[in-house]
């Protein structure tokens, strides 16, 4: 009801439907808020719904001081004074407007249909339109939640025979000791990018990591600085060789050490048990 239903009521021209429908969405993107660590798009979610809550709605369910922290300026305090002694009335909506809104809120429901019936579906589609004009469809992050947590883990190495030190980034699972980080309402997007590359398969399908790749080992300091960490900072020593090793992660025991337990699951990139170096980066970027 909440994600198929109630997302209707905020196109209606009826006022008590429309501020049901913000307060059931508010209340429930707050709700994944508060029990999930996410980033921006449920907050980006309440946006709209925040609009269908009126002045007199604000002014009439917020306490004084939350008026004027949130819409305390001389018009919006005049207009209280002037709602709660009855020299202002709320107003119908002009039958132009609710004729509008009717006729949107029955155009968007058809095309709605599809996406619905899409939703419902045992294979959805993801991120995809089902009207010519694209004003309707369905959009996801990801259809499927992973039963297991795979991992890129990058390295670099100034001999091909090692030692080989890791890139740690800011929130994503690399170090085995470093707990979760708490990253809501920020999107760490190369972190994102990342574990997306881990579940989409081979490098082909993400050729932005062969260029992320060269810039690390040629040391960009705009890229570097996009890591929790430089591993060759202070060494005196740049590196020479790269590598791409992918590992499951689980967690262990609560109130163990350390935080993951790893295993590693093979070689991502290059394939085999091959290196790259700078030259061999440029050479299969530029095919």
């Amino acid at each position: 009801f909440v994600e198929l239903v109630a997302p209707f009521l905020l196109l209606l021209p009826f006022r008590k439907l429309r501020i049901s429908g913000a307060i059931i969405q508010i209340m429930f993107q707050l709700t994944l808020i508060t029990s999930g660590n996410l980033s921006f798009l449920n907050w980006l979610t309440m946006a709209p719904a925040i609009l269908c809550l009126d002045d007199v709605f604000l002014t009439n369910n917020l306490s004084s001081f939350a008026q004027k922290v949130l819409i305390g300026t001389p018009m919006t305090s005049f207009f209280a004074a002037s709602l709660k002694s009855g020299t202002v009335k709320l107003l119908h909506t002009p039958m132009p407007r609710m004729v509008i809104s009717l006729a949107f809120f029955m155009l968007m429901a058809n095309l709605n249909v599809k996406v619905v019936q899409n939703l419902l579906a045992k294979r959805q589609l993801m991120n995809a339109s089902f009207d010519k004009m694209r004003l309707a469809g369905t959009y996801g992050a990801f259809g499927v939640v992973a039963e297991e947590r795979e991992e890129l883990i990058i390295e670099s190495a100034v001999d091909a025979n090692g030692p080989w030190k890791e890139y740690n980034f800011n929130v994503k699972p690399g170090d085995v000791n470093r707990t979760p980080r708490w990253i809501s309402p920020y999107h760490h997007r190369l972190d994102w990018q990342m574990w997306i590359c881990a579940q989409t398969g081979r490098i082909e399908r993400n050729p932005w990591m062969l260029s992320f790749l060269l810039k690390l080992l040629q040391q960009e300091k705009d890229v570097i600085g996009l890591l929790e960490s430089d591993p060759w900072d202070g060494s005196g020593t740049s590196p020479k060789y790269i590598r791409v090793e992918k590992y499951k992660y689980s967690y262990n025991k609560r109130g163990s050490s350390p935080y993951w337990n790893r295993e590693r699951i093979g070689r991502y990139f290059p394939y085999g048990q091959g290196v790259l170096t700078e030259a061999m980066l440029k050479d299969i970027r530029g095919r």
